[in-house]
């Protein structure tokens, strides 16, 4: 059903693969016994094995809480289909939060050139881009040097192919000094085309 959504541009390609991967460890919970092989089996101390034995494995909170959200998706798609007649909030955990804070600190100018002395050229450009722009991982990894517009010989805005949501594809537009000089340096030497190969 996923798979359909993203055909349809209604969601992104990133979020399906977030699925598949966190999929397959539910997948291998069932496979080696920890969850039932059949919906109908499935109580909520399988679920609370489950997370025993991730814990166990050495992941973390937020980890297990996006395994949780597959086997959300799953019982609710399956409830929608008449496939499974049990009650999701029964089985889950009521309260397995992620606890994930998002960092309240950032590199100062100084601790961002002290880190791009020591990376390998190329790395130290995509530093210097991604901070220049704000880009993600993914969205840094499609940049291309036909994104970076110009106006008077000076980038203005930088084109970011963002697929997690409809607005994370957008235009960046470059107006501080310090941008000016990251995305510069960011962009000197980078081939015509993808920026970071």
């Amino acid at each position: 059903e996923y798979t359909l959504r993203v055909a349809e541009g209604k969601a992104a390609a990133d979020t399906l693969s977030f699925y598949k991967k966190r999929g397959m460890q539910v997948k291998r919970m069932i496979d080696e016994g920890h969850l039932p092989k059949l919906l109908v089996d499935l109580r909520a101390k399988n679920v609370d094995k489950m997370i025993d034995v991730r814990r166990a494995e050495g992941s973390t909170r937020n980890t297990i809480s996006k395994d949780l959200i597959v086997v959300r998706l799953a019982l609710k798609l399956a409830k929608r289909r008449e496939q499974w007649l049990g009650d999701v909030d029964e089985v889950l955990p009521h309260r397995f939060s992620s606890e994930y804070e998002p960092r309240r600190r950032w590199l100062s100018p100084d601790e961002l050139e002290a880190l791009c002395a020591h990376l390998p050229q190329a790395r130290a450009r995509w530093a210097r881009f991604a901070v220049a722009t704000g880009a993600n991982y993914s969205e840094a990894a499609k940049a291309r040097r036909d994104d970076v517009s110009e106006r008077d010989g000076k980038a203005s805005s930088v084109h970011l192919r963002g697929t997690k949501r409809e607005l994370r594809d957008r235009e960046v537009p470059i107006i501080r000094p310090w941008q000016h000089r990251l995305l510069e340096a960011a962009l000197r030497g980078a081939p015509s085309g993808a920026l970071f190969a």
